[in-house]
């Protein structure tokens, strides 16, 4: 009998264990860290608007030089 107690004992307090200490991980308030995660994709999301103006600038740059270079090569082939 009181092997079989502990036997349930020992199934019924891993469970229990796991709960509490994934609670702990999070802070233990119940509200984990959403708050935290909002701002950091906030914040992602903008640096991701960033590096695209600038990737559409850079663009645009190699694009000009791009048409400024074949306006400088003579149609027909080298001159030599």
């Amino acid at each position: 009998m009181l092997q079989t107690l502990l036997t349930v004992a020992v199934i019924a307090v891993c469970p229990l264990m796991m709960l509490l200490m994934m609670r702990g991980m999070h802070g233990g308030n119940g509200t984990g860290h959403s708050s935290d995660q909002s701002e950091h994709v906030a914040v992602s999301y903008g640096r991701i608007a960033e590096l695209e103006r600038e990737i559409t600038a850079l663009r645009a740059r190699e694009s000009n030089a791009n048409d400024t270079d074949a306006s400088r090569v003579p149609v027909g082939g080298r001159h030599g």
